[in-house]
């Protein structure tokens, strides 16, 4: 590779590590700061942060912290700030103290491996400290590229000659202790040939479903579904046609009516709500001040640098106020939102940003990083853990429909009260028709649903997307990369669970007169409770 082609490829990320003295309430000017830069990785030191989290911050960054015991005094603190095109490459992220932490990044063949550090300024301490680092050194894979960030709070002269490869000629002359162990430490293990490389950003688009909230548009969504109903064949067909026109009619109508939007690294993040461009702006002039009071220590810069923080920390602190009061008003309009509003950030504030890792361990211990082999353990465990033969055996005994049930067609009735019983705000299966979709049908669109159902109960045959569904692992507790620490859930089709509930509707009329009035468990309006209570 000749050396024009390798500054070409350096050129392509852009890597820094900062001293912030402090980073509680500042991670949003530490984002300002990294894009005027224009840094990929940003490594941070002494961020005076309790605890061990990983926080997702604006328009995609991530911010990973580790730090000191919650219930101990706030001291040091590392951290890594990652650029969204980079929030999907994290293969692991193991804070191992409050000085030093890992993280690992897949970068198409390569990964990278960023230990960031921040060193102790007492020589005491500093010996635990470079004890420290070769073991987390050391717990990284043979075929990792490492780079270490960091304050090491050393001084390393400039002997250039002696420390051939480690050093430049640049640097101060001043060395002590401190700076030759480091010094040592890199001649023997660290090597700087580190191939980086960008990956590209995944785009999603996504139907505004929220929009069906608005009446209007309810009604503009049924007439475009109206249309699209009046050109169906009067003769039922196949039915995965059937399905096939049904869904791309809802679908069309949707995007028609409630436009799309685009999702993931660079626009999937919400911003910080008390985050606008007047504090932005502030927040960009008090630095500028900074910058010239250190260029020019006068009175007059010091006092123009003063009055910019007071008025930068008066503005931040009206932002808050005034998205708190917005917050307040939200919750009063409208009681079904405001009431999930309410636990949306209720669950956010006590959780924090804490995301499951992307790697997991298969059965033997071994961690795996590559795509495909992380989708066929999840199969593998999943698959172990639902299809396992099971040792019970229950008496079962035959019930049968009424002939009238069997006979009859499904109805629009039926299908109707099925839809009422939805509840808003669920996800989607693979088909991603939503509940506010099915809700915001008139009864004529719902006899597209219908037809669809009759055709399913006569011939006995399902769409396969009413047969296929979205297993989610959502993580419990324990270690987030053990498949064992999750819980699976099922995302199913929205119409194949209408059908169900139909069916489940009229077997319900066949096995409750057989039930025993001792039996509460799942009957409608009664419980266990006064059972267990009367056991007591």
């Amino acid at each position: 590779r000749t050396k024009h082609q390798y500054q070409q490829r350096q050129c392509k990320m852009k890597i820094g590590t900062w001293n912030v003295t402090s980073l509680i309430g500042k991670e949003f000017e530490l984002i300002e700061e990294a894009k005027k830069y224009q840094l990929d990785i940003l490594g941070i030191s002494s961020t005076k942060r309790k605890g061990q989290r990983t926080l997702a911050l604006n328009n995609g960054w991530q911010l990973f912290y580790s730090g000191v015991d919650p219930s101990t005094h706030a001291q040091a603190g590392v951290a890594i700030l990652l650029n969204p095109l980079l929030a999907n490459a994290v293969l692991e992220w193991k804070p191992i103290n409050e000085r030093v932490a890992l993280i690992r990044l897949q970068l198409k063949a390569t990964i990278l491996t960023i230990i960031q550090v921040y060193a102790p300024n007492i020589e005491a301490d500093n010996m635990a400290f470079l004890d420290t680092v070769p073991t987390a050194m050391e717990s990284v894979p043979m075929k990792d590229f490492i780079l270490f960030l960091g304050d090491f709070n050393t001084h390393v002269g400039n002997d250039s000659q002696t420390w051939n490869g480690v050093i430049g000629p640049n640097g101060d002359q001043d060395l002590n202790n401190q700076g030759r162990c480091l010094l040592d430490f890199c001649a023997t293990k660290i090597s700087s040939n580190h191939p980086i490389r960008k990956i590209k950003s995944k785009k999603i688009i996504r139907i505004r479903w929220e929009a069906l909230a608005d009446e209007e548009a309810r009604r503009k969504f049924a007439k475009e579904v109206d249309q699209r109903y009046s050109q169906l064949p009067s003769k039922e067909t196949d039915i995965e046609l059937e399905w096939f026109l049904c869904r791309t009619a809802l679908m069309e109508a949707a995007a028609e009516t409630c436009r799309t939007k685009q999702i993931g690294f660079q626009h999937g993040q919400k911003k910080t709500a008390w985050w606008n461009e007047e504090v932005r702006k502030a927040i960009s002039e008090k630095k500028t001040a900074y910058y010239q009071w250190i260029q020019r220590q006068t009175p007059e810069n010091w006092q123009n640098y003063r009055q910019l923080q007071d008025n930068a920390k008066k503005l931040v602190a009206e932002a808050k106020e005034k998205s708190w009061e917005d917050f307040g008003h939200q919750l009063e309009d409208n009681h079904y939102a405001a009431n999930k509003l309410f636990w949306q950030t209720i669950r956010r504030l006590r959780k924090g940003g804490q995301k499951s890792t992307r790697s997991v361990k298969d059965s033997s211990g071994r961690l795996l990083i590559r795509e495909e082999d992380i989708l066929n353990r999840w199969k593998e465990y999943f698959a172990d853990l639902y299809n396992s033969p099971s040792e019970k055996h229950t008496k079962s005994s035959e019930l049968r429909l009424n002939e009238s049930d069997e006979s009859n067609d499904i109805s629009l009735a039926e299908v109707t009260t099925a839809i009422k019983s939805l509840k808003a705000g669920k996800a989607a299966g693979v088909d991603e028709m939503r509940p506010e979709t099915l809700k915001s049908l008139t009864s004529g669109d719902i006899r597209w649903l219908t037809r669809i159902c009759q055709v399913v109960w006569k011939t006995g045959k399902a769409p396969a997307d009413w047969q296929t569904g979205i297993v989610v692992p959502i993580f419990k507790k324990g270690d987030q990369k053990e498949c064992s620490s999750y819980r699976g859930i099922t995302l199913l089709s929205l119409p194949g669970k209408l059908f169900a509930r139909v069916i489940e509707r009229r077997c319900r009329e066949v096995v409750e007169p057989q039930i025993q009035e001792i039996q509460c468990g799942f009957r409608s309006g009664r419980g266990t409770m006064d059972q267990i209570f009367t056991l007591q």
